[in-house]
């Protein structure tokens, strides 16, 4: 009797695919919206994908995964402006440093 050969699942590639689909998500949020806040975006991955790709922060908040996060960057390179006082990503405008990916 032949055996089927059964597929080896690569734990971490599945991660990363995983990963890259929450970011693109968090893409897909910002593009139409213009403006995408972190506890907005935080508690809806909860909810749409899990809360593996969420943390608790040092002050009990859900907070975005940190492999989210840097796929996230790379999607939104030139595009996206973080603002720490208001806790979201907001659209580049002509005004903004070119050298910078987060408000002054």
């Amino acid at each position: 009797m032949k055996q089927t050969a059964v597929p080896v699942i690569n734990e971490a590639a599945l991660k990363r695919e995983k990963v890259r689909e929450v970011a693109e998500w968090m893409n897909e949020q910002f593009e139409a919206e213009g403006v995408l806040f972190q506890d907005v975006a935080a508690s809806q991955i909860v909810e749409h994908f899990g809360e593996e790709f969420t943390y608790a922060n040092n002050l009990g908040n859900v907070a975005i995964g940190k492999d989210v996060l840097a796929a996230f960057r790379k999607l939104t390179e030139n595009r996206a402006i973080w603002s720490r006082s208001e806790r979201r990503w907001r659209r580049r405008e002509a005004h903004d440093d070119p050298n910078t990916r987060i408000e002054p």
